[in-house]
């Protein structure tokens, strides 16, 4: 997904959750290249908002599922 699509992505899920759109840096452009996620602070948005954290993440529904690494999960 390119810059441009996850920015308009991001802008409709911050207008559907009534919050004010982060500022994207090239902090979280390369978190996102790298771990397809990246989060957001209070100090990313001009407004103040009333949480922690935002986190986004890219989920593809037709990746396989990743093994956990939990021995108990084989037993």
């Amino acid at each position: 997904m390119d810059g441009e699509s996850i920015s308009a992505v991001l802008e409709e899920c911050c207008r559907e959750l009534d919050i004010p759109k982060p500022i994207w840096l090239g902090k979280h452009e390369r978190e996102y290249n790298r771990f397809e996620r990246t989060s957001f602070l209070p100090e990313h948005f001009i407004e103040c908002v009333a949480f922690d954290k935002l986190e986004i993440e890219r989920i593809d529904p037709d990746r396989p599922k990743a093994k956990p690494n939990d021995p108990r999960v084989d037993a």
